[in-house]
């Protein structure tokens, strides 16, 4: 079926293109704002210029340009990727012209040129039908690269479809450290937990993310997506969300198709350096619970300190009366001597958060038409955060004397240390081929003690008070390579490839809590009198994603009125990613009073004697739980080709759309694929080997979607365009939400379980945008969206008025989303002064929401509910103000803010949702330079602003379920440019 429609719309792509060059006509595009030229650091053998080609009309990079500079023999041609490179030149200025046949000349004169420098001169070309006189232009502009503010707007307004993003200079404005931070200054865009990308309301389900243009595997197991903490911001070029469709990128998305690129390699040689500090008003020179560190901790490994026991005990009751065997206990107090025995480190103070980074690149000439570039860099942070008095509630209200089955409050202390790098390598071999290596790799390592009081109602109505002490070690890794390529074959047909490999990994060696009663004269009691109580539980899990990417891509550049207005694109793609979740591993202690230890003593004994080998002659019996729910093995493969139109309908009017072929496949197998050994067994009997063959279990899915898109553009003057968007896409179950896999974090939180019912969800959209260019960099835009969702998948909160604490995937029956954005960039340059170098930004988004929750989602119920879609705010903000004044000194400050949303629907209609309370953010950055060293000054969260979680119980009263808050932090670096 995929060959019949690739073939159909092959055939209409090429009947369209004879049509077109029967009925060529003349007609005039509009230019591209003009961005100011950049100079850049070069080699001392000569000043050189460099830069980039693009087509006015299309935003594509155009090839094969003719430059020269008047009165030299210094000449050079455009490489497909439109860039070219000039010199050696002597100091002075000179004139630079551009040519290609089909294009008026360009002449670009006063070009200044320093013998150690690489002046970056950019020029956008106009189509014409015949040669036209030459264009002159008095002063070096052009079209700057992504990573300026400047140049993405100009990416932004040629772009076939509606894109927003955020560039490397916007960036290094703010005192953002990863892109989980600095995509939330992006139109439409906020993020939960600081990593998951939250887009015109929606959820990072909706949301696909890329690496350089591919899909990279996950170390999350919660999620679907990529946490964007991974990616480091120093190592970023730009962030670009696109938010419509266009055939030739995946479909699996509603909110944006967010594209994150490392940078590139430079024109001349660069290297630099960095350095910071960061107090935290929370954390720094305070207690805080923070376990013994090792030297490799702070490399990110934890250097077996913290590795899975190698003796597990067995699956085993205890012998009649609760009495072990010698051998029994024999083997437990083995396994307990391989635990760590820290459970209540003593609180140090904390030291400032350390950062460092470093890059190096260059580029050459290789022979005459050839040339070699390169660019290394290398981030590193090490972090400590201390939570205190986190709270977490289940509400329930049934009862006055007891509205919470469960109350929680948290003290936490997180060491987290990050580090990353790229390594990106390219080669131009003539003018006709491109090749390229990127490489990305970062590691993550988080270390958290917690001590979390517990108020438990009981069915009963009898309250019991527990302390958890908690530890929990994880580490992420996720590395990508990509090769890619890019060639001019027959005239102007191009064939562009990616193959690119990635692997994420995350390892949770150590998680574990051992359990206290408190009684009524406050002292700990191992458990009541006559009774056994859960005092210990112990979790090991260890997760590797895999994912293999391969795309081609044919295109065909074709006249229609102007030459090149027009483009035909095909291509294929394959993607299989292979996931492991192996182990989840749990083991539970039961303390018996009657079994040997008196009460008295347990309640005054350390915490730390609680797991002591000697008290394993009979108070404590170990349990290895093997199941079907804690491990899987999962096939994730998505089979894609598509056919894309991309050219000037009539004069001013784009038309760019086509239809994406997708044919998915997800296979789980729990708790492993057939054939292969069974996980985390240990020594266990044999008779909880039957159990878990008996328990395992498949889930498939496999759906062919076919997904039109189209995007029209009105050019309606030089600087003005009107968008209009319609596509169909969705959104797809992973394998974690699929399984039935119960994923317990630290700190009192609920555990959450999947669900193995869950089917993809199908999405129709709808766009509209205005966008006006006043000047370079500068915009102001207006947008609206409709969206619709057949079964979204939701989270929910179960059976929570009964004392239990777990959440649950399920699925609404519908969903509908609407809204309208507003975004403004302004040089406020016709101030008196020095206040004409001030600078003013935002956007502001209005959202509208519902969800139709009914018996798929809750069981049993008489009517179907409506509630505002999870995740969704009503509103969104950002709104910046900048001052760059001469002299490199420049100062920001950023707000952001989002509104109330909720968080998770809770099962009970007579109780409301849990609701996220909306909250502002002030961020602020100062930079300035003493001789060559460049400071800056940044402040996060200064409002210091408290997370609050609200629900409403049974009895009509809003209770609060959550609460926490993280500081304000001021951070110093210093840099160095060689």
């Amino acid at each position: 079926m995929a060959d019949k429609w690739l073939r159909a719309l092959t055939g209409a792509c090429l009947s369209v293109y004879v049509l077109a060059g029967a009925s060529r006509a003349e007609a005039q595009a509009a230019p591209v704002p003009a961005v100011p030229a950049a100079p850049v650091q070069a080699p001392a053998e000569g000043g050189r210029i460099a830069g980039l080609v693009v087509d006015a009309q299309s935003g594509r990079p155009v090839g094969d340009v003719d430059v020269s500079v008047a009165g030299t023999a210094v000449r050079a041609k455009t490489d497909l990727a439109g860039r070219y490179r000039l010199g050696p030149l002597a100091d002075g200025r000179y004139s630079v012209t551009f040519r290609l046949l089909g294009f008026t000349p360009l002449r670009k004169d006063s070009v200044a040129v320093s013998a150690s420098k690489v002046t970056t001169l950019n020029a956008t070309l106009t189509a014409a039908a015949v040669e036209l006189q030459e264009v002159v232009v008095t002063s070096a502009a052009g079209l700057e690269r992504t990573n300026s503010a400047a140049g993405l707007l100009a990416m932004q307004q040629a772009s076939a479809a509606a894109a927003d993003g955020v560039s490397e200079e916007q960036i290094q404005r703010t005192p953002d450290g990863d892109a989980g931070q600095a995509v939330a200054r992006i139109s439409g865009v906020s993020t939960t937990g600081g990593k998951f990308i939250v887009v015109r309301g929606l959820d990072e389900r909706y949301t696909s993310t890329l690496l350089n243009g591919t899909e990279v595997a996950s170390a999350e197991p919660l999620k679907r997506v990529v946490p964007l903490d991974v990616f480091q911001a120093n190592l970023l070029e730009s962030i670009v969300t696109t938010k419509s469709a266009l055939p030739d990128r995946p479909g699996d998305f509603a909110g944006a198709s967010l594209d994150v690129k490392t940078k590139d390699f430079p024109d001349a040689f660069t290297a630099s350096v960095k350095l910071s500090q960061e107090w935290n008003s929370q954390t720094t020179f305070l207690p805080t619970m923070v376990g013994p560190r090792n030297a490799t901790d702070f490399l990110g490994f934890d250097g077996q300190a913290r590795g899975v026991p190698g003796t597990f005990p067995l699956t085993f009751a205890p012998q009649p009366g609760g009495v072990l065997t010698d051998a029994q206990v024999q083997r437990q107090a083995a396994y307990a001597s391989q635990i760590r025995n820290v459970w209540t480190p003593t609180p140090s103070s904390a030291a400032p958060n350390t950062g460092f980074s470093a890059s190096l690149g260059n580029a050459s000439d290789v022979g005459e038409a050839s040339r070699f570039g390169w660019i290394a860099s290398l981030n590193y942070s090490n972090q400590t955060q201390a939570l205190r008095d986190r709270i977490f509630r289940i509400v329930d209200g049934s009862d006055s004397a007891t509205p919470y089955p469960l109350a929680n409050r948290i003290q936490q202390g997180t060491v987290t240390v990050d580090w990353g790098g790229i390594l990106n390598l390219s080669y131009q071999a003539g003018g006709a081929n491109r090749f390229g290596l990127r490489n990305f790799l970062s590691r993550n390592a988080e270390e958290t003690f917690a001590e979390t009081t517990s108020f438990f109602n009981e069915l009963n109505s009898q309250t019991q008070t527990e302390v958890f002490n908690s530890a929990r070690f994880i580490t992420r890794q996720t590395w990508q390579s990509q090769l890619w390529g890019e060639h001019r074959l027959i005239g102007q047909l191009r064939f562009d490839w990616k193959a690119s490999y990635s692997e994420a990994r995350r390892d949770e060696p150590e998680n574990r809590t051992i359990i206290r009663s408190i009684e009524g004269d406050g002292r700990a009691a191992l458990g009541s009198s006559g009774g056994q109580f859960l005092c210990c539980n112990f979790t090991h899990r260890f997760l590797t994603d895999r994912t293999t990417v391969g795309q081609a891509d044919l295109s065909l550049p074709f006249t229609f009125w102007t030459p090149g207005d027009g483009l035909i694109k095909v291509g294929v793609l394959r993607r299989d990613r292979i996931r492991d979740f192996v182990g989840a591993r749990v083991f539970g202690g039961l303390f018996s009073a009657s079994g040997g230890i008196p009460v008295g003593v347990a309640r005054d004994l350390p915490i730390e004697r609680f797991w002591s080998p000697e008290l394993f002659a009979g108070p404590i019996s170990l349990t290895n739980q093997p199941s079907s729910d804690n491990s899987y093995g999962a096939d994730d493969r998505v089979r894609a080709a598509y056919g894309m139109l991309d050219f000037v309908l009539v004069p001013r009017v784009r038309l760019a759309g086509g239809l994406r072929y997708e044919q998915w496949s997800l296979d789980v197998f729990a708790p492993s694929r057939p054939g292969q050994p069974l996980p985390g067994l240990g020594t266990a009997d044999s008779n909880s080997i039957r159990a878990l063959e008996e328990s395992r279990y498949e889930v498939r899915r496999a759906n062919t979607d076919m997904l039109p898109s189209a995007n029209l553009t009105f050019m309606l003057s030089d600087r003005m365009n009107v968008r209009l968007a319609a596509f169909q896409s969705l959104a797809r179950p992973d394998a974690r939400e699929l399984s039935r896999e119960v994923y317990q974090e630290i700190g009192g939180d609920c555990s959450l379980e999947g669900n193995e019912t869950l089917q993809r969800t199908l999405i129709t959209n709808y766009d509209a945008k205005w966008e006006l260019f006043t000047r370079p960099g500068e915009i102001f835009s207006l947008s609206g969206f409709y969206k619709r969702f057949q079964r979204p998948t939701v989270q929910v909160i179960g059976n929570a008025g009964q004392g239990r604490c777990q959440f649950r995937f399920a699925q609404a029956s519908e969903a509908e989303t609407y809204g309208g954005e507003v975004e403004m960039r302004q040089q406020l340059t016709w101030l008196p002064g020095a206040l004409s170098h001030l600078s003013l930004g935002g956007n502001v988004s209005l959202i509208r929401s519902k969800a139709i929750l009914d018996s798929v989602t809750f069981g049993p119920t008489e009517r179907s509910i409506s509630r505002p879609f999870q995740g969704q705010s009503d509103w969104l903000a950002n709104v910046n103000l900048g001052y760059d004044a001469p002299g490199g000194f420049q100062f920001t400050v950023l707000y952001n803010w989002f509104g109330d949303r909720v968080l998770r629907y809770d099962e009970d209609p007579r109780r409301s949702d849990q609701i996220e309370r909306g909250r502002g953010t002030l961020d602020a950055r100062l930079r300035f330079r003493l001789g060559d060293v460049g400071v800056s000054v940044a402040g996060r969260n200064l409002t210091d602003n408290e997370v609050i979680v609200q629900q409403q119980g049974t009895d009509g009263v809003v209770r609060l379920a959550g609460y926490q808050r993280f500081g304000r932090a001021i951070q110093l670096q210093l840099g160095y440019a060689f």
